[in-house]
């Protein structure tokens, strides 16, 4: 088993944006040097209570709107985060979302062949 130091500080980072701005935010992560995202397709339920008018009377109906996001997940180095932030601060879009979520990873695994760490992920 190796060391948490071979394997370097693992960095899991979330972000969620329109799928209109998805080629702009590859091809900026592409330039970047970042090449292994996972996209995951996201929609966002909302019931809206509408009133309508039918013969003179009101009539309250629930609406549910969707809208669709996606989610890019990526898992880099701790200390590529500051260069990611910088690269994606580029896209001046309120589209991309406003918040990018950060999480430490204790290890990865390739399951087919038993790699750990940083071999894992490349």
């Amino acid at each position: 088993m190796q060391d948490l130091e071979d394997k370097g500080d693992l960095t899991k980072v979330k972000f969620n944006l329109d799928p209109g701005l998805m080629g702009e935010v590859k091809d900026c992560l592409d330039t970047s040097g970042f090449s292994n995202i996972t996209v995951t397709e996201l929609k966002h339920s909302q019931q809206i209570q509408v009133k309508e008018i039918y013969r003179g009377n009101e009539i309250f109906r629930k609406r549910i709107n969707q809208r669709a996001r996606l989610e890019v997940m990526m898992v880099i180095k701790e200390d590529e985060v500051e260069y990611l932030l910088s690269s994606l601060s580029h896209i001046k879009d309120p589209g991309l979302g406003n918040s990018l979520v950060i999480s430490k990873l204790q290890d990865i695994i390739r399951i087919s062949s038993q790699e750990r760490g940083l071999n894992a992920v490349d």
